[in-house]
């Protein structure tokens, strides 16, 4: 059994792959799964006589047991394409955070949320929005800081990173170190303070995107991302199968970036939902997009 939120969770007793539990009732999982030795780190595995942190969205049952998983990915298999920064102090205790592209990739922020800070004395690292993940080329994120606890220090920061991130920079104190490469830094105490700066582009390219909605199927809530590349006027409306109109989420001008609506469905019966999105650039350059996907509210 679990609450709704944050739960510890324990294993059977042979090693269980993260993609064989599934919830009753289904899509409750809200989170990646969380080890903890220094730091937290994601994992695909459910080992014998460790706990874990798990968050879920409501009540349930989580069934440890072969089936087709309803659960998010863990592990680094979560983070494809996206750039690590790894901080590790001088006791050899070691977390991971990661950028994730919004311009091309974006993702749902409440999904890599972490677990609750340790007590003091823990090791810790996390997003000032208190994630593992951050996507870059939003204006929702940029800038963000970077939150250690219970450091020894001097600390160490590796990243590993693409050119896709060489507007980017890590501030340590006084000092922008460009994330357009791997490199490496020291913080030499807690007066340092760590932020990730990255300016929201004026005009991105690739033209207007609607990416798939997170999760789906959901319940109660689904989460819409979108590009615009400029300023743009933007209808998004949910729509139910038989075309009647029954939730307008944005319906007015919006900045460039990687836009997000979210939709609570939570009066709306389970079935499948048709989301329309409408844009186009509030110059008149005629720039427009009309793009529509499909949902399914599971309750």
């Amino acid at each position: 059994p679990v609450a709704a939120g944050w739960n510890m969770i324990g294993s059977i007793s042979a090693a269980l792959p993260f993609s064989g539990v599934t919830s009753i009732p289904p899509g409750i999982v809200s989170s990646l799964l969380y080890a903890y030795t220094d730091g937290y780190h994601p994992t695909d595995t459910i080992r014998p006589g460790f706990g874990y942190w798990l968050r879920t969205s409501q009540p349930g049952v989580l069934v440890l047991g072969n089936g087709s998983s309803l659960v998010p990915k863990s592990g680094d298999g979560s983070f494809a394409g996206a750039s690590k920064l790894s901080f590790s102090d001088v006791d050899g205790r070691e977390q991971a955070l990661y950028l994730l592209d919004g311009t091309s990739s974006p993702r749902d922020g409440a999904l890599y949320a972490l677990p609750p800070v340790p007590p003091s004395g823990g090791f810790d690292v996390r997003f000032a929005s208190g994630r593992i993940a951050q996507s870059i080329g939003n204006t929702e994120f940029s800038p963000t800081t970077i939150i250690v606890s219970s450091a020894h220090y001097p600390l160490s920061v590796r990243w590993e990173t693409t050119p896709a991130f060489s507007g980017v920079s890590l501030s340590i104190g006084t000092v922008k170190h460009s994330l357009g490469s791997s490199g490496e830094a020291t913080v030499a105490s807690a007066n340092e303070r760590l932020s990730i700066d990255a300016a929201a582009p004026a005009n991105l390219p690739g033209g207007y995107a609607l990416y798939d909605a997170y999760p789906n199927p959901f319940n109660p809530v689904a989460t819409i991302r979108y590009r615009l590349p400029v300023r743009s006027r933007v209808y998004l409306a949910v729509y139910d199968i038989l075309g009647q109109q029954i939730a307008t989420l944005v319906n007015g001008l919006q900045a460039a970036g990687i836009q997000t609506a979210v939709w609570n469905s939570v009066q709306h019966a389970s079935g499948v939902y048709v989301v329309r999105f409408e844009a186009g650039a509030s110059d008149g350059s005629g720039s427009s997009a009309r793009e529509t996907m499909k949902i399914v509210l599971q309750k």
